[in-house]
């Protein structure tokens, strides 16, 4: 008996459809990302039709133009990344937002199963346990194995 799902056919048609979209956009996002390497290799290999996507033909002052553009965009959005990051340091730096949460004893484990505690801590100390469950997800025991 295998103990990892793997069954799609038991997901809703909706979920599947919607996981399909998400793994199309992402190998897509995936392959632009490759698109510089794939057009050097084209051109390694003698395919110059994705040559006019760079911008060597324009002229000395243009390319300048551009650069100085594009230079200060990104610095306008890095300086105001680092300003925000300024801002929330200065709200924050004293205050301590986050806690460790209190551990889960025992009890509060078997008292949210509701299962006995004796068996709970039996699972806790074993080295194999094979979780049961009903229909509905609830654990309702579990085998354990040595």
């Amino acid at each position: 008996m295998s103990l990892i799902i793997d069954q799609p056919s038991l997901t809703s048609i909706p979920k599947r459809i919607g996981w399909g979209g998400v793994t199309f956009l992402f190998w897509t996002v995936w392959i632009y990302l490759w698109m510089p390497f794939i057009t050097l290799a084209a051109w390694m290999f003698g395919y110059y039709q994705a040559y006019s996507q760079f911008r060597w033909e324009q002229e000395v002052e243009e390319l300048k133009r551009l650069v100085i553009l594009y230079t200060t965009i990104v610095a306008w959005l890095g300086g105001s990344l680092l300003l925000w990051a300024r801002v929330e340091y200065m709200r924050f730096r004293n205050v301590h937002r986050r806690a460790w949460p209190v551990p889960a004893t025992t009890e509060d484990l078997a008292r949210y199963a509701e299962l006995p505690a004796a068996e709970v801590n039996a699972w806790q100390h074993a080295r194999c346990v094979i979780a049961r469950h009903d229909e509905h997800g609830k654990l309702v025991g579990a085998d354990v194995r040595e």
